[in-house]
């Protein structure tokens, strides 16, 4: 992964990876790019020794890593500003479990809800370290309906971030957020928003814009949303990138 992160072709040399290790068997990691050109000073936190207590499992074999796949943390500062001045933000990055169940744990349910709490508890740290407005994004694909699940009320309600798409004058429609095509066999075929980009409510008001990038066929025309397994195998992941523009000038 960190070789294809440092590949001489990616991105025409205009970005630098920022890459987190993982505790994930299949080797699945979280990493940042940022812009070579910008006058930013990047700070990492990882969190991939934070670990919890994993009911399913037996004493002495129940404290597993409470991240799979870590929780990429970056502080971004202006590298002009004084050493004492606030971030401009902080930046993380999330990959939540997958709906793959294991015992005793259908859907994964109970491993998720222990990521977000975490992720929550981690984010009420930095609000003590930095202040309570201090501009933070949490992103990524939660693996999850994003906009109804349970698991991530504790993210609206008690930490009062906000999904970027709810920020905007006109909300994308149920149909524009869609972000993860499901396509069984055997089983009805569904879509959901399993990725976001939340911001806290000190950026709410400088989003500009946030979307869903729809893929392209090589004409450049927007394709559809794949309805078949083999459509979907065709584009470059199962899952849609988000992308957003924010206003963070003084």
């Amino acid at each position: 992964a960190l070789e294809f992160c440092n590949h001489p072709k990616l991105l025409d040399h205009q970005y630098y990876p920022v890459f987190f290790e993982s505790n994930d068997n299949r080797k699945l990691h979280v990493a940042f790019f940022v812009k070579k050109s910008l006058p930013l000073v990047i700070e990492t936190r990882s969190f991939i020794d934070e670990t919890w207590v994993n009911p399913n499992k037996e004493n002495g074999k129940n404290i597993e890593p409470v991240f799979a796949r870590n929780l990429g943390t970056i502080v971004v500062r202006n590298k002009n500003a004084p050493p004492q001045a606030p971030p401009l933000l902080v930046m993380m990055t999330v990959h939540l479990k997958s709906k793959r169940s294991t015992p005793g744990d259908p859907e994964g349910i109970l491993k998720r809800a222990a990521e977000v709490q975490r992720t929550a508890e981690i984010i009420r740290k930095i609000r003590k370290e930095f202040g309570e407005n201090v501009p933070l994004i949490l992103a990524g694909d939660f693996n999850n309906e994003v906009k109804t699940s349970q698991e991530f009320e504790v993210l609206r309600s008690n930490i009062g971030l906000i999904d970027s798409f709810d920020t905007l004058k006109n909300p994308p429609k149920p149909e524009e957020r869609v972000t993860h095509s499901y396509l069984p066999r055997f089983r009805p075929k569904h879509y959901s928003q399993l990725d976001a980009i939340f911001v806290s409510s000190s950026l709410a008001s400088r989003v500009l814009h946030s979307s869903v990038y729809r893929y392209r066929g090589e004409n450049g025309q927007i394709k559809p949303l794949p309805t078949t397994r083999h459509e979907r195998n065709m584009n470059p992941s199962d899952h849609f990138p988000i992308f957003m523009d924010l206003d963070i000038a003084p």
